[in-house]
């Protein structure tokens, strides 16, 4: 395949992946608007909670139909769900309707895992690690960019224009996914399809993941909460035994025995955890009145300006990943990352009373992100099938997702445990203690993924792989 070829297929995907980023950030600037519309604060949070939930539970096993039966297949129909699903919610009557358009939008968490299969399979091993990054990067940076133009559209006259702006954005990339990607089936790989696989894995993760949302709201004094946290436990406890010992799984967690495969996902984890939290953090202590004695008090509007430096360092660092990856191995782009974050994370914790020294922080914070989010899905596929890409790196996305929810529950649990409220005020602010403890927990993730990458090499990694059986991770090209 010529440069000129796998450089136009790249750029398509870039565009594509594009719709997943979009699908979630526009809505979150609009939200405010539509919880005033339709005055139900409960109803509304459904708009990001029904699509986390299918966002979640359709990476990996999206990821893995496409390994099956073509990833260029499963990006046309997901696009066209993608589109279905934001139409329903542009012209629904009521909130409902637009609540079911959210969750079918939420098959877009696919998207990323079957464009880092395709990628894997155009372009050169030396170049894959450069376009994985790059990848990611776009989904950060457009991102940043929906929230722009969310806010523009809302602007405008209605936040349903966000609907019919990712509308036809869906339908106009038909052509492209159709003209240039191509498609690459593997004639040797089973099409016998592991249904009850998918069927558990779904709503075990859904599941869980609402779980830990009630957590944080409700606490553990919920019977709703105990019950879904038992549930999501129990289906994950059993699909993963089923998925161990069938033959031909929808998703392979023997995969998982690869230390590789084990210390990314570990990884992706953490900064789901911990570094993924700094757009929530940076928000809250930018707006937080001075008068508190901890927060910047600027405008939401302000805030938002400023943050954009952390989204660009973001986009900037998943590209600079990929060629270190790319160059000296994914293991040391992970390692890299980390310690980004440890010194951001930590600068923060000691120096966070001025605007400058909140922003270079936080620019840090989000250099690292960007780092580590590239360089564990290129860690992931060192060692994975390449049949099994797409299905591999959604698993991590999952990973991700749930460790996201855990992390933001967490944090949103310690700034409560300690609050400060203004004279004549009934409302209440988080604590300087309450910040710094935020700070250390998240130093406390980052440090985790720099001694791990640390300690755990690439030469005792290999030590380990050529010590399983010479069978148990064949790589076969398609």
């Amino acid at each position: 395949m010529s440069d000129y070829r796998m450089y136009k297929i790249v750029a398509v995907l870039m565009i594509v992946e594009v719709l997943s980023s979009l699908e979630i950030s526009m809505v979150f600037t609009a939200f405010p608007t539509i919880q005033q519309e339709f005055n139900d604060p409960h109803m509304t949070g459904w708009l990001l909670t029904s699509f986390l939930l299918v966002q979640a539970g359709t990476a990996a096993v999206g990821g893995r139909l496409g390994d099956i039966f073509g990833r260029k297949l499963l990006l046309v129909i997901i696009s066209v769900i993608c589109a279905f699903g934001s139409l329903v919610s542009a012209i629904a009557p009521n909130l409902e309707l637009i609540i079911l358009g959210r969750a079918v939008q939420g098959v877009s968490g696919a998207i990323l895992p079957l464009s880092y299969g395709i990628v894997r399979q155009v372009t050169t091993p030396k170049k894959t690690p450069f376009f994985i990054g790059c990848m990611t990067g776009a989904y950060a940076f457009a991102a940043a960019l929906g929230y722009i133009v969310a806010g523009y559209l809302t602007d405008m006259g209605s936040w349903r224009y966000i609907f019919w702006f990712t509308t036809f954005y869906g339908a106009a990339i038909l052509p492209l996914l159709l003209l240039i990607v191509p498609e690459f089936r593997n004639p040797n790989i089973s099409r016998n399809l592991d249904i009850i696989g998918g069927l558990l894995f779904m709503p075990a993760v859904a599941s869980l993941l609402y779980g830990v949302m009630l957590l944080g709201k409700a606490g553990w004094k919920s019977s709703n909460t105990l019950l879904f946290l038992l549930l999501g436990a129990s289906l994950l406890v059993y699909w993963f035994w089923y998925e161990s010992k069938h033959k031909d799984p929808l998703i392979d967690v023997r995969l998982l025995s690869e230390p590789k495969i084990a210390m990314g996902n570990v990884c992706m984890l953490l900064a789901g955890m911990g570094g993924s939290q700094v757009g929530l953090i940076a928000m809250m202590i930018l707006q937080q009145p001075e008068a508190t004695g901890v927060g910047l008090g600027v405008s939401a509007t302000l805030a938002g300006y400023l943050k954009l430096p952390a989204n660009i360092a973001t986009a900037a660092a998943a590209a600079i990943s990929g060629w270190v990856a790319g160059r000296y191995g994914a293991h040391q782009a992970v390692m890299q990352g980390g310690a980004v974050g440890l010194l951001g994370w930590a600068s923060l914790l000691f120096f966070h009373d001025s605007l400058s020294l909140v922003i270079f922080g936080t620019v840090l914070a989000a250099f690292s992100i960007g780092m580590l989010l590239a360089a564990v899905p290129n860690m992931l596929l060192e060692a994975s099938p390449l049949e099994r890409t797409s299905e591999t790196t959604g698993l991590a996305a999952v990973l991700r997702g749930i460790g996201f929810t855990m992390g933001t529950q967490i944090m949103t649990t310690i700034l409560a445990s300690s609050r400060v409220s203004l004279p004549g005020s009934n409302a209440s602010y988080a604590s300087e203690a309450s910040y710094q403890s935020c700070f250390g927990y998240v130093v406390s993730t980052m440090a985790v993924v720099v001694i791990l990458c640390y300690f755990i090499n690439p030469q005792r990694l290999n030590r380990l792989c050529t010590s399983q059986s010479p069978g148990s991770l064949k790589r076969r090209a398609i």
